[in-house]
């Protein structure tokens, strides 16, 4: 079919979206017209491709669910016409208890009886978000909602995956078996070999029927289907209700780990493990079977049918596109200068000359703001220590580092947004989920950012499936580069140093999108 309604006859605003651009167009026609249950959209950032999902659904005249990681890129979603949101049950309190559960654990999610729910924010907003023709969440929530409620999933044909290149992490994710020592020994002895899981399969098989019939009794004890209100549960009933909670919680995941086979393997942590599948393919139906059609889109969706198979998806249902970047690429070069090798075998005789040069590139730029995607916090530790824009220069330091996590991601970038001096970030957590338009003038990878082989899950990829390495190294460079030019109006160059990349390109090529290829500028041969 051809899109011949204009944005404002679609009911998009006409000051924000006066007419079609050709990068929008032509991935919005190609998706309504593919007769593949799979659209996989790979389109570099400035395509649109919230609005490009929000047309698809719109000119299909049917109903969606738009699934994302990050909460900003909701947000987007919810700029758009006849959209609305919904969010995990743990992000609400229960109207009954708030100091006591949030909706996820509160008495009605196993049969309570609740006659606050038309008053509870929760469901109330719930109810009104069911009847939006476009629904946006997290994937998440939408996993647990399809395969356990399904209250509001269903009659929706279209399934958008934002930010696709996370699903496979997310099915993985989903399925995961986690066992907290605190937790298992309130009901059950750990086990004396904790660190195999062969161990804990051994371990499932003979701890499920103590649990089961445990389980059995304090629900009798409990006779919580005797209660009509939730309201009118007292102090002892809640503690109880709480406790058998933890119990049947404790035993699906002990039933999982039963189903568990020698392609599950197994994280020692603090406080406990936790037993995961090697790959999420295996875990696809769980996300696609709820849908009739299903676009994924990132900007880092490499390689069609490599992908496909990434995300478990069967690749003769599946139609591929990628789109060319709308920015000038004389404001998105990435020069390659093969300073010294990064390897960590050949890394204290390396450092010292990639110092330099990332000491001269930020002399290059007096008055810019940049980042350095150093991959690891030791190497952004080790440059920041010796650089002389770093720990060095004291309190007129340029360059700066950030507390490990979450926080400490979120503080460094507020101080890139919001800092008037030309500060430089040295961080490996930059790379990705981060947007700083018109902030930016510059970007140094120090290194090749190759997936780490101290985590055990790399490494039984890497043997289990080689191609897989150079994918995810390939995606991770990508992510890194993205950072840069966020408008049409962004310059910024990025620089690799890394003598590594030359070799690792030529040998993984096939794996980068057009537009990034085309922005490479090898070093001169004369």
């Amino acid at each position: 079919m051809d899109l011949t309604l204009t944005p404002a006859e679609m009911g998009l605003p006409p000051d924000r979206f006066p007419e079609w651009r050709p990068h929008q167009l032509l991935p919005i026609q190609a998706c309504l017209n593919s007769k593949k249950k799979y659209f996989l959209l790979n389109a570099p950032t400035g395509t649109g491709k919230s609005l490009c999902a929000w047309s698809v659904i719109t000119a299909s005249g049917q109903r969606g669910l738009v699934n994302t990681v990050r909460r900003n890129l909701q947000l987007q979603y919810l700029q758009l016409p006849d959209t609305d949101y919904l969010w995990g049950k743990h992000n609400e309190r229960c109207y009954l208890w708030p100091d006591d559960f949030d909706v996820e654990s509160a008495p009605c999610s196993i049969g309570v009886a609740c006659n606050a729910r038309t008053q509870c924010p929760y469901f109330v907003h719930r109810e009104q978000a069911r009847r939006a023709r476009i629904l946006v969440s997290n994937y998440y929530m939408t996993l647990y909602e399809a395969n356990y409620v399904g209250h509001w999933t269903t009659g929706r044909e279209w399934g958008i995956c934002d930010e696709a290149h996370h699903i496979e992490d997310v099915l993985v994710d989903f399925v995961a078996l986690n066992l907290r020592k605190r937790r298992v020994t309130e009901f059950l002895a750990w086990p004396e070999d904790a660190e195999t899981l062969t161990a804990w399969m051994m371990w499932a098989n003979n701890a499920y029927p103590l649990l089961e019939s445990e389980w059995r009794g304090r629900r009798a004890g409990f006779n919580f289907d005797k209660i009509t209100d939730a309201a009118k549960m007292d102090l002892g009933q809640v503690t109880a209700y709480r406790q058998f909670q933890r119990l049947t919680r404790l035993k699906q995941t002990v039933e999982g780990l039963q189903k568990c086979d020698m392609n599950w393997y197994l994280e020692s942590g603090y406080g406990g493990v936790t037993i995961k599948p090697l790959w999420g393919a295996p875990f696809s139906h769980f996300l696609f079977d709820h849908f009739e059609r299903v676009l994924a889109m990132s900007a880092t969706l490499l390689r069609g049918e490599f992908a496909a198979r990434i995300m478990g998806v069967n690749p003769d249902d599946t139609e591929y596109m990628e789109t060319k970047s709308i920015f000038p690429i004389e404001n998105r070069w990435v020069y390659y200068y093969p300073i010294a090798n990064m390897a960590l075998s050949k890394r204290a005789e390396s450092f010292p000359k990639v110092l330099r040069a990332i000491d001269m590139i930020l002399a290059r730029y007096p008055a810019g703001r940049g980042l350095i995607h150093a991959h690891s916090y030791s190497l952004a530790q080790d440059i920041y220590e010796a650089s002389v824009y770093g720990k060095r220069a004291g309190k007129d330091a340029r360059m700066f580092m950030h507390e490990p996590g979450g926080t400490g991601t979120a503080e460094a970038v507020e101080r890139m947004l919001h800092d008037p001096r030309p500060l430089v970030a040295v961080s490996p957590n930059l790379s990705e989920g981060v947007d700083l338009p018109g902030r930016l003038s510059f970007q140094i990878l120090p290194v090749v950012p190759w997936p780490s082989l101290g985590d055990i899950r790399v490494r039984l990829r890497l043997e289990a499936a080689p191609a897989w390495y150079s994918y995810q190294t390939a995606m991770n460079f990508a992510q890194a580069v993205g950072r840069g030019v966020r408008t049409p109006t962004d310059k910024v160059y990025s620089y690799v140093l890394d003598s590594q990349f030359g070799r690792f390109f030529h040998q993984a090529k096939s794996f980068f999108p057009s537009h990034l290829k085309e922005s490479i500028r090898w070093p001169s041969k004369e």
